[in-house]
C-alpha cells in the first residue's frame, strides 16, 4: 500500500491547494499572474491524476480473496482446502484439484476455454503441466503425494454449434522424480515425456499426432510422443 498512500496523500494536498488557490490564486506558488482557472487546470489536475494513481494501487495490491472453507472444518481440513486452492490457482483453467488418498495422489482437471489448434492445445497443457510441477516441487512435503495426475480436456463445438468440452488425455508422473527434477532446465515440452503413464482419448490423441508431426516438437518431446505407439 505505499504507492497508494503516497498518492492518497498528493490528492489531499493538491486539493487543499485547489480550494485555498480558488480563495487566494497568488498565494499557492503560481505566479504573481496566477488566476482561479490557472489553480483549476493545475490542482484539479493533478488531484484526478492522484485520486486515478491511488485507485490503481489500491486495487492492485489488494489481497486475493482466500477459500471457502466449510462451517466446522477442523484445522486438517482447513490445510487441506488451502493447499488445493493454492494449486488451483496456478492457472486460470484448472477447473478442480482433488486428493485421492486411498492411492496418495493429486487429480488436476485442465480445461482450457480456447485454443488456437490441437497443437497449441498440447503446449497448453504442458506448459501449465510444467508450472503445477514446479511449484508442487518447491512447496509440497516430500513424502506429499505418490502420483500426481493431469486430466486433460479439450473445448469442442458438435454439429448444432453448441459448446462443450471432452477429455482429451490423461497424464501421471511419480512424485519422487517431480520431487527430484531440476525444472528449471526442463522445456515445458519435456514434461511429458516424464509422465510414467500416458492414456488418450480419440481427440486427444489426434491432438497428440498433429503435435509430434512437427519436426521442433518432435525433437523436444520425444519421450511422450513414444507413448503413441504403447
Amino acid at each position: 500500500m505505499g504507492m497508494a498512500l503516497l498518492f492518497f496523500i498528493l490528492a489531499f494536498i493538491c486539493l487543499v491547494l485547489w480550494i485555498f488557490g480558488a480563495i487566494k490564486p497568488t498565494k499557492v506558488f503560481l505566479g504573481a499572474n496566477s488566476t482561479r482557472k490557472k489553480v483549476t487546470q493545475v490542482y484539479g489536475f493533478g488531484l484526478v491524476a492522484s485520486l486515478f494513481a491511488f485507485t490503481f494501487f489500491a486495487v492492485s495490491n489488494s489481497p486475493a480473496p482466500g477459500p471457502t472453507y466449510p462451517e466446522g472444518a477442523t484445522q486438517e481440513q482447513k490445510a487441506t482446502i488451502l493447499r488445493l486452492w493454492n494449486i488451483q490457482k496456478i492457472d486460470k483453467d484448472f477447473v478442480s484439484t482433488e486428493e485421492e488418498w486411498d492411492d496418495q495422489r493429486l487429480v488436476v482437471k485442465y480445461q482450457p476455454k480456447a485454443v488456437l489448434t490441437e497443437s497449441s492445445w498440447m503446449r497448453q497443457s504442458f506448459s501449465a503441466a510444467k508450472s503445477t510441477m514446479q511449484t508442487l516441487s518447491k512447496t509440497a512435503p516430500d513424502h506429499a503425494y505418490k502420483q500426481v495426475v493431469f486430466d486433460v480436456w479439450m473445448p469442442t463445438t458438435d454439429k448444432l454449434g453448441k459448446d462443450g468440452f471432452s477429455r482429451g488425455m490423461i497424464l501421471q508422473w511419480n512424485w519422487d522424480e517431480i520431487k527430484g527434477a531440476n525444472w528449471d532446465n526442463l522445456s515445458a515440452a519435456a514434461v511429458g515425456g516424464l509422465a510414467e503413464k500416458a492414456s488418450f482419448q480419440r481427440l486427444g490423441r489426434h491432438a497428440a499426432i498433429e503435435y509430434c508431426g512437427d519436426e521442433d516438437n518432435l525433437r523436444f518431446a520425444r519421450d511422450f510422443c513414444l507413448k503413441l505407439l504403447e
